[in-house]
């Protein structure tokens, strides 16, 4: 049964009850004042709930219309921050693969000239050729013309 359903049936037991002649049945007229009083707690802590609903439906209203637009506005700083710290981030990978990328021609580049093949005659064009090919390739990948 719902709340409704039990205040209802409680009223029409209350009121059977009042309707038996008195001297009847004494207990019965007992049992009705008690439910009565039952009826009005309920009927009260009814009301009470009724009030506290309507009380934080005003605070809703308060908070919606109040408090809401200061934390959009807070938010949207959060999110511009967030972004711009995205943006940082991912400028600073950038910045090390390239460097990453550079590092890794150079070193390959030292290798070749330190490495005792270098020193023959015909190596000098095969590592220019193979420094020039390395060269593109970096720029290709870092996408700006200070290779080395």
């Amino acid at each position: 049964m719902t709340d409704n359903e039990i205040i209802k049936a409680f009223e029409q037991h209350i009121e059977r009850t009042k309707n038996i002649k008195y001297g009847a049945r004494k207990k019965t007229l007992v049992d009705a004042e008690l439910l009565k009083d039952i009826l009005d707690l309920i009927n009260s802590q009814q009301a009470e709930i009724e009030t506290l609903k309507a009380h934080e439906e005003k605070e809703h209203q308060y908070c919606k219309n109040v408090c809401e637009p200061k934390y959009k506005e807070e938010i949207e700083w959060l999110k511009k921050l967030l972004a711009e710290e995205e943006a940082k981030h991912t400028q600073c990978a950038k910045r090390f693969y390239k460097e990453g990328i550079k590092d890794f021609a150079k070193r390959l580049k030292d290798y070749y000239i330190n490495h005792k093949r270098y020193k023959r005659p015909y190596a000098h064009t095969l590592v220019d050729v193979l420094f020039d090919v390395i060269d593109n390739l970096v720029k290709e990948m870092v996408g700006d013309n200070n290779a080395e």
